[in-house]
């Protein structure tokens, strides 16, 4: 059998909220075989509140495998994006006022994903393997070139929360002993120190620091094979 749906991924404020949903706006697929939903190109849109859709033009967002939205923090409207290609894919900036689609990484090879912005909206942190090494990077998202290492081990791993203070980076770990964990990357000082933030035998992840910093939300399965979310204070754990 099969439904007849979008595939859609929101990144929001109170301003409205920005989507990433097929070119063909409906098609159909198994309900058992999601990589439909993983190789179809798809239009970025902005949407408000009453569902209302308006397609960011060409210049700025040409049709692409997208994966993940993350809405700049400071009023420029800007959206960067993991664009998918092949086994990797690259971080773009998506520029609507300006109609610019800006490459922020270079090497697709590299599976750079996830990106964050920071709370000033200079910084895009982001995921990158290289040399066998899964790695926290950021660049500066008004001048793309040379990228800073934050972090790195042998574990995958992806950025979730940038504190608004700017002091700390709440990361994803895949770990083979406890699952997902959250961790927490002190952004300050040399060299810069990872702890483990939550980590338990459960699978958190999409963790979410509060606007004030002072709360975290994730998702857990603590409570059984329901995903539920969760909220503790932040940065004491």
């Amino acid at each position: 059998s099969s439904i007849r749906t979008y595939s859609v991924e929101m990144t929001g404020t109170s301003r409205g909220t920005a989507l990433a949903m097929p070119a063909t706006r409906s098609f159909e697929f198994d309900v058992l075989d999601r990589r439909a939903l993983q190789d179809y190109a798809r239009q970025l849109a902005w949407a408000d509140r009453m569902g209302q859709t308006v397609e960011i033009p060409q210049g700025a967002a040409p049709r692409r495998k997208y994966r993940g939205l993350a809405l700049a923090p400071d009023s420029s409207g800007r959206i960067a994006v993991h664009s998918h290609d092949g086994a990797g894919g690259d971080i773009f900036v998506v520029d609507p006022k300006g109609n610019a689609f800006v490459r922020i990484t270079q090497d697709a090879s590299r599976d750079n994903s996830s990106p964050v912005w920071s709370p000033d909206g200079k910084w895009i942190a982001y995921a990158s393997l290289q040399k066998g090494k899964w790695g926290l990077y950021r660049m500066d998202s008004h001048a793309p070139g040379a990228e800073e290492l934050l972090w790195e081990s042998d574990l995958p791993k992806a950025p979730m929360s940038w504190s608004p203070d700017g002091k700390r980076l709440v990361f994803w770990v895949q770990d083979p002993q406890t699952g997902g964990d959250l961790w927490m990357l002190e952004l300050e000082g040399s060299p810069k120190k990872a702890t483990p933030f939550i980590n338990t035998m459960y699978n958190e992840t999409h963790g979410q620091i509060s606007p004030d910093g002072k709360w975290i939300a994730y998702v857990s399965n603590a409570t059984g094979n329901r995903r539920e979310i969760f909220v503790r204070p932040f940065p004491a754990g």
